[in-house]
């Protein structure tokens, strides 16, 4: 026990002397803001921000635009990190997915032709009313590859049949979006490009649409969030129906009218996962496996309430631990974000304080029993980077390499999306202080659209031999093979983030696990330090290696 009492600090201060040493050398870098960002976020907002119309070439640099984030950001991925573990972490996935943003964004899509977000503007303004029978936009299919629907279908008391996509919403929905006193007040409107608006305006749509993860409030929203009735082509002013927007979509993904609810359900949310990030804070640190990874790990004894574990148990506690440490630590996310995104825009941004685009973070958990693997990834969680891990395979449709609803179109946009996701979390890797196999997340991740195509044969055959089988049967058959394919795939994933000294990152600020003595003898029940937690000024040697930075 004294072994795995001092291993944590042990093992922390061996990845941070390393990476001191490489700083020292000139091998690696600080993370520095606002640096980290321009390629990644500056640079993409300021180039939409400029109208092209009229400006080919300044349209066909867009390539140049592009190029230069690949490079500057893989180059900040590869030699920049930190003595904070996450801060290390975040590098490679901030510069990795900043790099995906500008290619769909400068690339894949046209947004000052195509892309429009919905404002709110005061009811004595001009309000077009709404286009009768408007369609619903053409938007890319799930992450998953599997279909193109738009979660917005029946509400959860109408089944639709196990394994069948969602159905575009009804404009008779019961549950609205049109109660409130703000409603009354105001009306919604779409708002393009303000190609004749001055800069600043210019720059805050352009913040907005690239800040937008999931699209929501835009056009191009992901199918599986609550979302307006979309024309395919839409008028700058034209009213937005309202009405056509549920509370909870078909997938689950839920949003709260009124602010009182908001502020409830995300403070109740970020209690929850902060204590369950305490415990798993606390806990995972007396497993070495958490510490320095399983190749390590073997050379560290257990902590006595799992010495007497078999091998499958100690691999499924494990395991439990880190899917609960990954839901966590979004969850948490996501309402920190809400709740400060909500309190921004009230005074800063009014115009974009709609209650849809705080939707919940992940969604209804019964997609895994209706739709097994392919419900996991493409509908119940997060769908954070979805529009761009889809970016390859919209680039080829668009391009008419690819046809949608096609064998070959949903196979092509499973794997890119899949290696997009690998790709994206291998980066983290590479970031990280500690070297890690910066092969094993995208294998990981291929394996999962590996799955989802075996699940959807086997649904096939199972379906052609038991034709009567009921939904129970086929519910359990879908949320088993789910179950199955994670826990076998899951080490590819577990192992890297143990590896890359991820779980040495303390969670919480103050830990009311360690305060009840559930830690290690002497624990404090404060963690944050100012040295590795807190932003401090570095000053370099020139002005460019200066600013903002976490850690030493």
């Amino acid at each position: 026990m004294d072994t795995a009492r001092s291993l944590a600090p042990l093992v922390l201060a061996e990845y941070r002397r390393a990476f001191l040493l490489d700083v020292e050398q000139g091998r690696r870098h600080r993370i520095l803001l606002p640096q980290i960002l321009v390629c990644t976020f500056v640079l993409p907002v300021f180039w939409i921000a400029v109208p092209h119309h009229g400006r080919h070439w300044f349209y066909r640099s867009r390539w140049l635009v592009a190029l230069l984030a690949l490079l500057v950001n893989y180059e900040q991925t590869k030699r920049m990190s930190s003595t904070n573990a996450a801060w290390a972490v975040l590098s490679g996935l901030v510069g990795t997915y900043g790099t995906m943003l500008c290619f769909y964004h400068l690339i894949v899509t046209n947004p000052q032709r195509d892309a429009a977000r919905v404002i709110r503007v005061a009811a004595g303004k001009s309000c077009e009313a709404p286009r009768p029978n408007s369609d619903e936009a053409d938007l890319p299919p799930h992450a998953s590859g599997t279909s193109t629907r738009a979660c917005h279908g029946p509400p959860p008391a109408t089944k639709r049949p196990v394994g069948a996509p969602c159905e575009t919403a009804s404009p008779t929905q019961p549950h609205f979006a049109n109660s409130g006193n703000h409603d009354v007040e105001s009306c919604y409107i779409w708002q393009r490009f303000p190609s004749e608006a001055p800069l600043l305006s210019r720059l805050g749509w352009a913040t907005d649409l690239v800040l937008s993860f999931r699209g929501a409030g835009w056009n191009h929203s992901i199918s599986v969030l609550p979302r307006p009735h979309t024309p395919k082509t839409i008028k700058d002013g034209e009213r937005v129906d309202k009405s056509s927007v549920r509370l909870v979509s078909d997938c689950g993904f839920e949003y709260k009218h009124t602010l009182s609810a908001f502020l409830w359900h995300r403070l109740r949310l970020f209690a929850f996962s902060y204590l369950l990030l305490d415990f798993l804070g606390t806990f995972m640190m007396k497993d070495p496996y958490f510490v320095v990874g399983r190749e390590r790990c073997v050379h560290h004894a257990l902590p006595g309430y799992l010495v007497g574990l078999s091998s499958w148990r100690l691999e499924a506690y494990r395991q439990l631990l880190s899917i609960s440490g990954a839901w966590a630590a979004v969850a948490a996310g996501y309402s920190v974000a809400d709740m400060v995104s909500y309190g921004f825009a009230s005074y800063f941004w009014p115009s974009r304080n709609i209650p849809w685009i705080y939707v919940s973070a992940v969604g209804s958990f019964g997609e895994v029993f209706d739709r097994g693997l392919a419900g996991f990834w493409g509908s119940w969680w997060h769908q954070t980077f979805r529009m761009c891990f889809m970016g390859p395979a919209t680039f080829l449709y668009n391009m008419g390499v690819i046809r949608k609803r096609t064998a070959t179109g949903s196979l092509v946009a499973l794997l890119s999306s899949f290696a997009a996701s690998g790709l994206l979390h291998s980066m983290g890797s590479l970031s990280a202080m500690p070297k890690t196999k910066l092969w094993s997340q995208p294998v990981f991740f291929l394996l999962q659209a590996a799955g989802i195509i075996v699940q959807q044969q086997l649904a096939s055959t199972g379906r052609a031999l038991f034709p009567n089988a009921g939904v129970i049967l086929q519910r359990a058959a879908n949320a088993s093979f789910a179950l199955v394919w994670l826990c076998a795939t899951a080490a590819f994933f577990n192992d890297d983030m143990a590896a890359m000294g991820l779980w040495l990152l303390e969670p919480v600020p103050f830990s009311f696990c360690r305060l009840m003595g559930l830690g290690f003898p002497g624990d404090a029940a404060w963690r944050w330090d100012s040295t590795h937690y807190l932003f401090r000024w570095h000053s370099g040697s020139h002005w460019w290696n200066s600013g903002l930075t976490v850690g030493v």
